[in-house]
């Protein structure tokens, strides 16, 4: 990964991801390291880690918006609410 591809843009209220994503269009979820939707409630082991619904990539957290990996087949979201319905 290139050094201008490290951070998200934009600012603490929206966020731009560089494959185009932002914050009004498919927007980033909660998620653990590997990139995998995880509800972030204080029993869960959510670390401060969000993933760009479009891509995958990985921010560290919402201070510094660090990218820090790339899984664009992590379970997103909507694939969390799939395995509820089953």
């Amino acid at each position: 990964m290139s050094t201008e591809q490290l951070y998200l843009k934009g600012n603490e209220e929206h966020w731009i991801c560089i494959c185009g994503n932002d914050t009004m269009d498919l927007g980033f979820q909660t998620c653990d390291k590997k990139g995998n939707f995880i509800e972030p409630t204080t029993h869960s082991l959510w670390q401060g880690h969000y993933a760009c619904q479009n891509c995958g990539r990985i921010i560290e957290d919402s201070d510094t918006r660090k990218i820090v990996e790339q899984n664009p087949f992590a379970l997103r979201y909507d694939d969390y609410l799939k395995s509820l319905k089953k």
